[in-house]
């Protein structure tokens, strides 16, 4: 396929035919060196800004994966990373506590584009500013599987041989064991938060803890339960017979944005 614009190459192992969604703390970085995409094609984007830049064959083509995690842990984590590494020791306010710095109002203007967004807004998302006159793209439904941060490696593995990547499978099963990229050291999540900051991340992130079944207390794996209640109520099947380790969706485009583009108020 001729190509009438230059492409790059976003977040697309060639290698297994996989778009990778890096969402910031989610073992991303590890998953890269699985998939042995090049260093200078990596990074965070959102699926819109991935669409936009690689060759439209391979979008159509490629299976999309996209990790998630508990939110509470997901943010413990992220403090420890940006404090590690210096990031957020230039504010007015003191950072060095993980309350103080989930507070700091002025966090937002060090952080990275995608760092406090939840994995949902970030697969379901285009950018209205970029995308307002691409109506073919908000029309446009995708496929994404969803695997859990917390089962990594035996989720990749059972989506690797169900989607005939024996392969792949098998280098992810030694690959966990051995390689883990931007791993911060730290304690549990839960000696982090106090009753405030646990109800903060959960008014910012309900939609990850509701749509992927997380729970504060228990910690541990997602659930699916919404997801997975969902398909077995369709089927007609028990939940217990449908499979908990990914799910898959079909991502749908923003139907309500195409009536205020029809509307002629962005135009």
């Amino acid at each position: 396929m001729k190509l009438e614009f230059p492409t790059r190459n976003y977040n697309c192992s060639d290698k297994y035919k996989i778009i990778f969604i890096h969402v910031p703390r989610t073992g991303g970085g590890t998953i890269n060196n699985l998939l042995e995409i090049p260093r200078e094609e990596q990074g965070h984007r959102a699926p819109w800004e991935i669409r936009l830049g690689i060759d439209p064959g391979k979008w159509e083509e490629y299976d999309k994966v996209v990790m998630c995690r508990n939110p509470w842990d997901r943010m413990v984590s992220l403090f420890n990373y940006r404090i590690k590494k210096g990031y957020d020791t230039r504010t007015k306010y003191d950072s060095s506590t993980f309350r103080n710095w989930l507070v700091n109002p002025e966090l937002d203007k060090f952080s990275g584009e995608l760092e406090r967004v939840p994995v949902w807004n970030i697969i379901n998302q285009p950018n209205y500013g970029t995308m307002k006159n691409l109506d073919w793209f908000t029309n446009s439904t995708y496929s994404c599987t969803v695997i859990p941060f917390e089962t990594m490696c035996d989720s990749w593995v059972t989506w690797c041989l169900k989607t005939d990547r024996e392969e792949l499978a098998g280098k992810a099963h030694n690959h966990f064991k051995t390689t883990f990229i931007n791993k911060t050291e730290r304690k549990n999540y839960k000696e982090y938060y106090d009753d405030f900051t646990k109800v903060m991340v959960y008014g910012k992130f309900q939609i990850d803890q509701w749509m992927w079944g997380y729970d504060y207390e228990l910690g541990g794996k997602p659930s699916f339960e919404e997801i997975r209640t969902s398909i077995a109520n369709n089927k007609n099947i028990p939940i217990d017979s449908i499979n908990d380790k990914y799910v898959n969706l079909d991502i749908h485009g923003d139907k309500k944005f195409n009536k205020i583009l029809d509307s002629n108020i962005l135009k």
